[in-house]
């Protein structure tokens, strides 16, 4: 298991330093902002990280969350 999380990690954080080295500020703010969200939320955490709901339960229950909102002052 601890393999899989990480390739994951490897991954993830190979394809966000493609992403970022290509972006501007706002991709970066998107980024902080979506983490405030995850921060703010244990119930949100827990239902993206249950490996008992299939991808699109998952994904349906981060398009519920995604309502936008602003934690960090500006």
């Amino acid at each position: 298991m601890a393999a899989v999380t990480g390739e994951s990690l490897a991954t993830l954080q190979e394809q966000l330093s493609e992403t970022l080295a290509a972006s501007e500020l706002p991709v970066a703010d998107e980024l902080f902002g979506a983490l405030d969200v995850l921060d703010s939320s244990a119930g949100l955490r827990r239902s993206l990280t249950d490996p008992a709901r299939e991808a699109q339960e998952r994904a349906a229950s981060c398009a519920a969350s995604s309502e936008p909102r602003r934690v960090r002052p500006q």
